[in-house]
């Protein structure tokens, strides 16, 4: 599969990860910037055990060196036929010893987003992986906004998760604030100096979306929506992808997308009860002072909030 925008590449590896069937399927990744051919190679010619194939991505294959090029081509023409292997490369040019193989072994796939439709599609399937209802105006006027920067797709995408509600699409005006702020500093980027326990880096994050007008009321939004959710999986009986997904299920909560999720587990179990009722006490707490309950300027209420969450991360 070849894109020459490695975000494009990247998102189609992500919504790829997580539409495999872990009933059938197991799913190894390799990265050719870390992973050995060899290690490949091996595990193309192995028989899984307890699945029916094995589900294989390989990035960054633009990096392949032409001597490694047969022996990885034996490997593929070797390969037991129901396993499915996609090959990520920035670069749509293969080396001769695979551009020999002949399908169904190997099938070249382009993903082009420099059509304006192509772009729409892509913005789209963005939205939905992160389970995010648009309606068509609202695609329309998002897909206007990137042009052909779309890095900060898929920021956006996360902001507006974390405000779905049940049953109700995105329209104009519900999109139109966050635009002006989607080429800014994305908002994950907070949260995961957050739960690293780096409070510079959290406090810095923060003073720079301040500094961009984010409002302080979408800023604990975001957190005690990502909080909330984290402390249901808490429980020491959620230690899968899975159990996640019935847990936040049972209390009604959204389900992020399976590698949002596995961070959310990550920070999770960085935690135990009495640090989440910190966090779930502290959310309130500044909820009330945005409302006005106390002397606190926003900004001061949304610092001292995030310091604390973040020192209970520290050396967790």
């Amino acid at each position: 599969m070849v894109a020459a925008d490695p975000i494009v590449l990247e998102e189609r590896i992500v919504q790829e990860m997580n539409c495999f069937d872990p009933a059938s399927e197991e799913l190894r990744v390799f990265d050719l910037r870390e992973d050995e051919i060899a290690d490949l190679v091996g595990m193309l010619s192995q028989v899984p055990m307890f699945v029916n194939r094995f589900r294989i991505l390989v990035r960054s294959f633009e990096v392949v060196k032409a001597e490694d090029a047969p022996f990885l081509a034996e490997g593929f023409a070797a390969m037991a036929k129901e396993h499915i292997v996609t090959l990520y490369s920035t670069d749509k040019r293969l080396p001769k010893a695979l551009s020999s193989l002949q399908d169904p072994v190997i099938e070249k796939v382009e993903l082009s987003v420099t059509k304006e439709a192509e772009r729409r599609s892509f913005i789209g399937s963005v939205f939905q992986a992160a389970g995010v209802r648009l309606t068509n105006q609202a695609l329309a006027l998002v897909t206007e906004h990137a042009g052909v920067d779309l890095s900060q797709v898929n920021p956006l995408a996360q902001v507006l998760a974390g405000l779905q509600r049940p049953n109700t699409s995105f329209d104009v005006e519900d999109v139109r604030p966050y635009l002006g702020q989607a080429r800014e500093v994305p908002l994950w980027n907070l949260t995961d100096a957050i739960e690293r326990g780096d409070v510079g880096k959290a406090m810095g994050t923060l003073e720079r979306l301040l500094a961009a007008e984010k409002a302080p009321q979408l800023l604990i939004t975001v957190l005690q929506r990502r909080y909330l959710d984290i402390a249901v999986l808490v429980s020491p009986g959620v230690r899968s992808i899975e159990q996640a997904k019935a847990a936040l299920d049972a209390v009604g909560a959204r389900k992020p997308p399976d590698f949002a999720l596995r961070n959310m587990l990550n920070a999770a179990r960085r935690l135990n009860y009495r640090s989440v009722g910190l966090i779930v006490g502290w959310l309130a707490d500044a909820a009330r002072d945005l409302r006005g309950a106390s002397m606190l300027d926003p900004d001061t209420v949304l610092e001292l909030l995030v310091a604390r969450i973040t020192r209970l991360f520290v050396g967790a």
